[in-house]
């Protein structure tokens, strides 16, 4: 009984987990749809509602880069530094792209001095990766 209870938490497992990735990938989808529309609104709304729930992966990290730039299209810098700095915590290729999200949103600001230091931090960091 043992057996078959174990089998039954695991497949209780990887249906909850199916239960949670595959709308929240929808969601995101649907976020990207208004992105790409440039209406920034629903798309903010769409991807905090993706950072609103409960534990963190890659689509959380892709919200909040879409976040930081939704901001930065609406020249809203400081929110759009807020959600690079989330993102920048993701792996490699959307923490790079947040660095330089950062970088820009010091240009709009006129803060010359804080995006060079940020995009030689940038450039030091991955100078060998092939993702710059």
């Amino acid at each position: 009984m043992k057996r078959y209870g174990n089998s039954a938490v695991l497949v209780c497992s990887v249906l909850i987990w199916i239960g949670i990735a595959l709308p929240q990938e929808s969601k995101f989808d649907e976020g990207e749809r208004y992105f790409k529309e440039r209406n920034y609104s629903k798309a903010i709304g769409v991807f905090k509602e993706i950072l609103d729930r409960p534990g963190w992966d890659e689509i959380s990290y892709k919200s909040a880069l879409r976040l930081g730039q939704c901001y930065l299209a609406l020249d809203d810098y400081e929110n759009a530094r807020q959600f690079f700095n989330v993102a920048s915590e993701g792996k490699e290729e959307i923490a790079v792209e947040a660095r330089i999200g950062i970088a820009v949103s010091y240009i709009g600001e006129k803060n010359y001095d804080a995006a060079i230091d940020t995009l030689s931090e940038v450039i030091i960091q991955y100078m060998e990766d092939k993702l710059l």
